[in-house]
C-alpha cells in the first residue's frame, strides 16, 4: 500500500506510517512499531505541522512503546506532547483527553511520583464522569488507579471506597470470570486484610482464587499470589 502512495501525498503517507506503527504495537513488535511511528512523526513535523491532531495519536503510541520498555522519562515526554496537542483542540473527544491524563498518571505512578500521579488520575476521572456512561469500564480503571495510589499512601479506607466503585462497574460490564475481576477481588481482599477485617477479606480472596482457577494455568505467578493471599487471611481467621 505504501508503494502505491504518491510521494507528494504527505498526509496520506504519514497516516499510513502511523497505522503500521499501531499494528506493530498491537503485535508487541515494539522496535518495528517505533520505526514506523518515528517516520510518521518526521512527516507530520516537516510537512503538516506540530499541532496536527493525527500527530497526537502517533505521540500516544510512542508513549506506550516507552511505557512497555519501562523508559518512564520518554513515555512521559510523549504523553505530555499528546496532551499539549489535545488541549489546543477542544473539538477532540474528552474521553480521549481523559485517556491521556490517565497515561500520564500511570507513568508518574511507576516513577513513584504519587501526588502528581493522583492529580492526573483525578483529571482523567473527572473527564470520564462527564463524557462516559455511568458504568463504562474506563471509569472502573480510573477508580482502580486512584485506589492504588491511596493504598501506597496507606490511606486504606479511601482506597477501599474507590475500589468498591471500580468493582461495582466491573461486575456490570465484564464476564463473570474475567481476569480484571480476579485482580479487583484480590485487591479488595488485600485492603480488607490491611484493615484487619478478615471475615470480609476472605470472601474476596476466595473469589479471586475461584476466578483465577478458570483463567490461569496452575503455577502462574498471579494464581500463586492469589492463593498465598487466601492462605494468609485464612490463617489470620484461625489465629
Amino acid at each position: 500500500m505504501l508503494s502505491k502512495t504518491p510521494i507528494n501525498d504527505t498526509e496520506e503517507l504519514a497516516f499510513l506510517y502511523g497505522q503500521l506503527g499501531s499494528i506493530y504495537l498491537v503485535k508487541e513488535d515494539l522496535d518495528q512499531s517505533r520505526v514506523f511511528l518515528e517516520q510518521a512523526t518526521n512527516i507530520y513535523l516537516t510537512s503538516l505541522g506540530e499541532e496536527d491532531t493525527e500527530l497526537a495519536a502517533v505521540y500516544s503510541n510512542l508513549g506506550h512503546i516507552y511505557l512497555l520498555k519501562e523508559d518512564w522519562n520518554n513515555a512521559l515526554e510523549y504523553f505530555c506532547r499528546t496532551l499539549s496537542i489535545e488541549l489546543n483542540h477542544p473539538e477532540i473527544n474528552q474521553a480521549s483527553v481523559a485517556t491521556t491524563y490517565n497515561n500520564i498518571g500511570c507513568t508518574l505512578h511507576y516513577q513513584n511520583q504519587l501526588d502528581e500521579a493522583l492529580i492526573n488520575y483525578n483529571q482523567a476521572l473527572n473527564l470520564r464522569l462527564k463524557a462516559l456512561p455511568t458504568y463504562h469500564p474506563d471509569l472502573a480503571e480510573s477508580y482502580s488507579n486512584i485506589a492504588g495510589i491511596y493504598t501506597v499512601k496507606e490511606d486504606y479506607t479511601t482506597a477501599l471506597s474507590c475500589l468498591e466503585k471500580a468493582l461495582s462497574i466491573e461486575k456490570r460490564t465484564l464476564p463473570p470470570y474475567h481476569r480484571s475481576l480476579a485482580i479487583s477481588h484480590y485487591n479488595m481482599g488485600r485492603l480488607l486484610e490491611l484493615l484487619h477485617r478478615y471475615n470480609e477479606a476472605v470472601v474476596y480472596a476466595e473469589k479471586a482464587v475461584e476466578i483465577a482457577q478458570r483463567t490461569y494455568l496452575s503455577g502462574h505467578p498471579r494464581m500463586t499470589m492469589y492463593e498465598e493471599c487466601l492462605i494468609r487471611i485464612s490463617q489470620q481467621l484461625r489465629a
